[in-house]
């Protein structure tokens, strides 16, 4: 890697093919993620997304929620490449997972929270419904009373 005087990184060294790109080290594919390269993305992504997904998994529920966990990394990925300090590549990846779940799970516990509560209050309409109607089934009864008094 060459630098040139500005701390610019020579982009003209760091152009890669897919052969040569197995063979680069995790700090190299860094810095040519940093630049925008795709092959180095997409290095990235062959190298970790197996070993990912099957963290994922052993965490979640369901292949789809695995998948979506490491799809939503390697976009964030893509997207942060430039903002985004990485010192170990695993590390940061693997820690992603992490969160990723934790997030997860978050999301998890308040779609279950908002279920309870809308069946809670829906239980709370039927008796509200139930108690009208007997309400309105007494208030009959005595009016027929009332009614059947008057007569008599």
């Amino acid at each position: 890697m060459h630098e040139i005087p500005n701390g610019d990184v020579d982009t003209n060294n760091l152009k890669i093919s897919m052969e040569s790109s197995s063979e680069l080290d995790n700090s190299n594919l860094i810095n040519m993620l940093k630049l925008g390269d795709k092959l180095a993305f997409q290095q990235i992504y062959k190298r970790y997304w197996n070993r990912l997904f099957k963290l994922a998994i052993s965490k979640v529920k369901g292949t789809d929620n695995a998948k979506e966990i490491v799809q939503d990394i390697f976009l964030d990925l893509w997207h942060r490449r430039q903002e985004v300090t990485i010192i170990d590549l695993e590390r940061y990846l693997f820690s992603a997972v992490k969160y990723k779940v934790f997030d997860y799970f978050k999301k998890e516990a308040l779609r279950q929270q908002y279920a309870d509560t809308v069946f809670l209050n829906q239980n709370d309409s039927d008796d509200v419904t139930a108690d009208e109607i007997a309400y309105n089934d007494l208030f009959q009864h005595m009016t027929d009373t009332k009614s059947q008094d008057i007569l008599l």
